[in-house]
């Protein structure tokens, strides 16, 4: 006779669980790493990244080799860090240092001059993106093991898969160096916290404080941890069902601890700070301030939306339904305790209350609060769980097993399933809610394309593939994008045109009389020459997401169409002097500037003469030259 089987304590139990939670996370992080590798090749840089976190980071890697403060300014070109040909061009814009945060740059920087520059393995835009998906298939498994002891393992592991199948967040995995790597660590950071009070420990607020301070490194929305903290503490401290004795378990040396770490991990991954450690993060902190809420910024030219509802409308048309609704069954499951569903509700109300804020500035759709999604995801994991154990229980034997399996694939594979179809355009998907990407652009959704510009990646295949030998290419829409791309993406034979290119009075253009004009459908961006070619011409090529437009291509010759055409780009060009001398006036009088563009707003309704004529009695002498034309391009778009 053998043996009774040892009961396990209490301990060996914990250590099972975790275990086996890490099991599963490791598994969850390897079959995404497993389907993001092969695809990190089909997508290129974006708008931020080309103008921000690309040539911030190769600067800031040569500064720390170097010790030359003269790679602290992002905007200057000289001098400039080694590169190994081909490589992207990302000197045609730039943007100012307090917008690239650093750590997503140094990764990316890193990531190139490693597998690219010096071993020449991975092709150089691979190798600055790939930093991502690595970064999220790490977050991935930790997701994973933190909530498998918390809310169950079949849970958690649902959560991840949720989360990393959803097109929005999918498609960000690849090419947004700002909103992912900071929501992995915004989240970890949280997690940890809620470690920290719960269980105690001083390792644990340490831990949280480092991520904490990287998620700075990464964007600033990771301000707003220390009052989520705040709104779980007066959950639990208000709500009679959440005061339990012990349920908290606060710790002055943690949160000294804990806010020393937040400072060191940030300045040790900050090297503009090194060298002005007061200056440096009160400048950031300024523009932060500026950027993200009107009340702090005058500058009349500058506003993004501000209306309260945004939060809530971009989540209820871009979350894949089946998630929307798990995680309404998941808040309200039983399978989560007191203080884990308060910690879940104090972060869906910080991360997304913070853009209803009076003045609150949204942009970027829901990238630009993605922290929400992965507590979002939470819930809609324990959501799957607790309505495939209700099937279990409701339908008996081989049957509700079978139900149950089909239920929790089904789920799972949803979101995957609409990842796939708008691949590699994910971050253009809208529900079903407003009729996918169609619906959405004729519901006129602020966003509702490929904003950033990756589809240009695509488009250079398509005319290194089609176009004729020697053909002109004309980027008419965040060209700096196009201009970043082509060396690593389009053929070497194609003429990418500047977007200062005269081509009727350009000599080199009768060689070649053919001109490829693509521009991603931002309307916002359009001027007179994207809206002529939609409404007369037809475009040889079209990238389509759910039935909607985000990019096209035309193909314009010299006969008289094509040379009209062309001689609307050509004004357009010929006002941007005159239009960067008028911008720069109402940045400078902020007072005068409302009055100015109030007299603008009225264009259409009174027309181009008589808006001029006020703009004349309204505007310094100096800016009068050429003011017709300014306004012909404003009333073009």
């Amino acid at each position: 006779m053998s043996a009774a089987t040892p009961e396990l304590t209490n301990a060996e139990r914990e250590a099972k669980a975790r275990k086996r939670g890490w099991i599963a996370g490791l598994l969850v992080a390897f079959a995404y790493l497993g389907c993001a590798l092969p695809l990190v090749g089909e997508y290129g840089g974006t708008w931020d990244c080309v103008t921000s976190e690309f040539p911030y980071g190769e600067r800031l890697i040569e500064y720390v080799l170097t010790g030359d403060e003269a790679y602290l300014s992002l905007k200057s070109r000289e001098p400039r860090p080694p590169t190994r040909e081909p490589h992207p061009d990302f000197d045609w814009v730039r943007d100012s240092w307090v917008h690239a945060y650093p750590l997503g740059a140094i990764l990316s920087g890193v990531s190139c001059r490693v597998l690219w520059t010096e071993l020449g393995i991975v092709p150089a835009m691979a190798a600055h993106l790939l930093v991502i998906p690595l970064l999220v298939a790490g977050f991935l498994a930790f997701l994973v093991r933190f909530a498998s002891t918390r809310i169950g393992l079949l849970a958690a592991v649902s959560s991840a898969i949720l989360l990393a199948g959803s097109p929005r967040f999918f498609a960000s995995s690849f090419f947004n160096l700002k909103d992912v790597p900071e929501t992995c660590l915004y989240v970890s950071a949280t997690l940890v916290g809620y470690v920290a009070l719960t269980r105690g420990g001083l390792r644990w607020w340490i831990i949280s404080g480092a991520l904490t301070g990287l998620a700075l490194a990464a964007k600033a929305n990771a301000l707003f941890v220390p009052p989520q903290y705040l709104v779980f503490l007066l959950f639990v401290g208000l709500v009679p069902g959440l005061r339990v004795k012990g349920a908290i378990r606060w710790s002055w040396p943690g949160f000294l601890a804990g806010t020393a770490a937040v400072f060191l991990a940030n300045f040790a991954v900050s090297p503009r700070y090194w060298v002005e450690p007061i200056a440096g993060p009160v400048e950031r902190f300024s523009e932060v301030m500026r950027l993200g809420n009107s009340v702090f910024d005058d500058n009349v030219t500058g506003g993004t939306m501000s209306f309260i509802e945004y939060a809530p409308l971009m989540i209820s048309i871009t979350t894949p339904l089946v998630v929307l609704v798990l995680a309404l069954v998941g808040l309200w499951s039983r399978r989560l305790n007191g203080p884990l569903r308060a910690f879940l509700v104090a972060a869906l109300f910080v991360t997304i209350g913070r853009n209803m804020l009076p003045g609150a500035r949204n942009y970027g759709g829901i990238r630009h609060f993605l922290e929400f999604y992965p507590y979002f995801c939470l819930l809609a994991g324990v959501g799957v769980e607790s309505v495939a154990n209700r099937i279990a229980a409701t339908v008996r034997g081989p049957s509700g097993r079978a139900l149950r399996v089909l239920f929790i694939a089904g789920c799972l594979l949803a979101p995957a399933w609409q990842s796939a179809r708008t691949h590699p355009n994910g971050i253009a998907y809208f529900n079903a809610t407003i009729g996918g990407l169609r619906g959405a652009r004729e519901s006129n959704v602020a966003g509702a394309t490929d904003y950033w510009g990756n589809s240009y990646w695509q488009a250079f295949e398509w005319l290194s593939e089609n176009a004729e030998q020697d053909a002109s290419v004309l980027v008419t829409v965040v060209s700096h994008v196009g201009h970043s791309n082509a060396p690593v993406r389009l053929r070497s034979d194609l003429r990418l045109r500047g977007p200062s290119w005269q081509p009727l009075t350009d000599p080199s253009f009768e060689e070649q009389p053919v001109v490829y004009i693509t521009f991603i459908t931002r309307d916002q961006a359009y001027h007179a020459l994207e809206h002529e070619l939609e409404s007369r011409c037809e475009p040889v090529h079209e990238i389509r997401v759910q039935g909607g437009v985000v990019l096209r291509i035309y193909r314009v010759g010299l006969d008289d169409v094509g040379r009209e055409l062309l001689g609307i780009w050509e004004r357009q060009v010929d006002v941007r002097p005159s239009m960067r001398r008028i911008v720069q006036w109402l940045r400078a009088n902020p007072v005068e500037g409302r009055e100015a563009l109030a007299i603008v707003r009225g264009l259409r309704e009174v027309g181009l003469d008589e808006t001029a004529e006020r703009l004349r009695a309204h505007l310094p002498v100096e800016l009068h030259e050429g003011l017709e034309d300014v306004l012909w391009t404003q009333i073009q778009r």
